[in-house]
């Protein structure tokens, strides 16, 4: 490309006639090379900005602007999420099992081969079947359930996002398992 000045000059030009793909492409390409870097930052800022800003789609939109937010020289990073009871409660019990099935660590695994049912008073049940280290969800309680475990949905999500103790929830009568106390806490930990 004629060298690292001549890349530099493309990507001023490329910024000035707001072809901001270009743009983007040229900057990796010195960020790379680790020339000039806060120049090349900076018009790698514009761009994401300039692109994220006319973007429509809004994933597309908040993955641009979160990227040039994240170039900012003031970027401090982002707060940490607080998680509340009234966070957990706006998140939906579909939400809390999918995102279980997903975070299932394999190297940690309590067992293979084993169904954890719960059942709510709302008659929404689940159960996680772990197979070939892999969770699957079904909504649905199976007859062959390795633990089954009772309680209403607001106390098992505050258990999933840590706002409970597990063990104080059962230790209260809160939460009931059949099958084994234990077992169910090992097969918590089976979970990221």
């Amino acid at each position: 490309m004629g060298g690292e000045d001549k890349i530099f000059l493309a990507l001023e030009n490329a910024v000035l006639n707001k072809d901001m793909q270009w743009a983007l492409e040229l900057s990796d390409q010195l960020i790379a090379l680790e020339y000039s870097l806060r120049e090349v930052y900076e018009f790698k800022r514009e761009a994401l900005l300039y692109i994220g800003e006319r973007s429509s789609n809004p994933n597309k939109r908040n993955y641009f602007l979160t990227s040039a937010i994240e170039l900012d020289r003031d970027f401090k990073g982002f707060p940490p999420t607080i998680t509340t009871e009234g966070v957990v409660n706006e998140i939906s019990m579909e939400t809390m099992f999918a995102r279980l099935s997903v975070n299932l660590n394999p190297e940690n695994i309590y067992k293979d081969n084993f169904n954890a049912c719960f059942v709510f008073p709302s008659g929404d049940n689940k159960t996680i079947s772990v197979r070939n280290d892999v969770a699957a969800v079904s909504n649905r309680t199976l007859d062959n359930c390795d633990i089954t475990i009772e309680t209403t949905e607001i106390l098992l999500k505050k258990v999933l996002t840590g706002l409970r103790s597990p063990i104080a929830a059962i230790a209260s009568g809160e939460i009931q398992v059949e099958g084994g106390s234990t077992s169910f806490l090992q097969f918590l930990a089976s979970f990221r």
